[in-house]
């Protein structure tokens, strides 16, 4: 946890949202609409062009628009991947590749990731690292 939130500890996550009011001048509470509106980090040095080839064609193969949207926005619930950590993304693509994370209450993204080898993930966590975030929803 950050040191925002550091002295409430695993508190925050069983507050009810009729409760977080109560805390709103308190600097060492973590603030969740603060942490909503933080862009996300910008992915160090320059994206690699054919990283981002190879998984700009992966990502149409595997038809992964069709859920998360042609921006890879997300909607509902179904996870925004632009613009997030590319070492989060290969990891959670890894997790779903191998059954140990699922879907939200499906099987489609194991079923997506099946037979993908860890350079095809790589490529398609690379691409969406650098996908461009507007936070327009």
């Amino acid at each position: 946890m950050t040191e925002q939130g550091a002295c409430y500890g695993n508190l925050v996550p069983h507050l009810h949202w009729h409760v977080i009011p109560r805390f709103a001048g308190d600097p060492h509470f973590p603030n969740p609409v603060w942490g909503a509106k933080q862009s996300p980090p910008l992915p160090e040095g320059k994206p690699d062009v054919a990283k981002l080839a190879r998984g700009e064609a992966i990502a149409r193969t595997r038809h992964c628009a069709r859920c998360h949207e042609p921006d890879y926005s997300g909607h509902h619930n179904v996870p925004r991947l632009a613009h997030q950590r590319e070492d989060y993304l290969l990891k959670a693509l890894r997790d779903y590749r191998v059954g140990r994370r699922i879907g939200y209450g499906n099987a489609a993204m194991a079923e997506t990731v099946a037979g993908l080898a860890d350079e095809d993930l790589a490529a398609l966590a690379h691409l969406l690292a650098y996908r461009p975030y507007t936070s327009s929803r």
